[in-house]
């Protein structure tokens, strides 16, 4: 009996999925425009929470600052590169960090 609770409490269970999102959609709405610069701008001078800090993550460097909202302003209005992908579609991160999503974002 004890064998079988010995093997039962070591069995592997599979991760949780990580949820899709799209990435610089900041707040969450399934569309990456203006709305997510000022989301991103909020987050970083007032430190305001969002549902899926992995998409606030415009570069994909592990973490969100105002690096990230002009990124996007740059894409948006300038005609610069997109953020990397999940971008283009909604996906998982390709580059698994610290940053997460606590609900997961719209994602059409």
């Amino acid at each position: 009996v004890l064998a079988e609770v010995a093997v039962t409490a070591f069995e592997r269970r599979p991760l949780p999925a990580e949820p899709a999102f799209r990435r610089g959609d900041a707040s969450g709405d399934g569309q990456v425009d203006l709305t997510d610069v000022v989301t991103l701008l909020d987050m970083v001078v007032r430190r305001a929470t969002v549902p899926c800090r992995a998409a606030a993550d415009s570069d994909d460097n592990g973490s969100f600052n105002v690096a990230d909202a002009l990124l996007l302003l740059a894409h948006l209005f300038r005609d610069a590169a997109p953020p990397p992908e999940p971008y283009e579609r909604c996906g998982t991160d390709p580059n698994p960090d610290a940053l997460t999503c606590v609900a997961p974002p719209r994602c059409p």
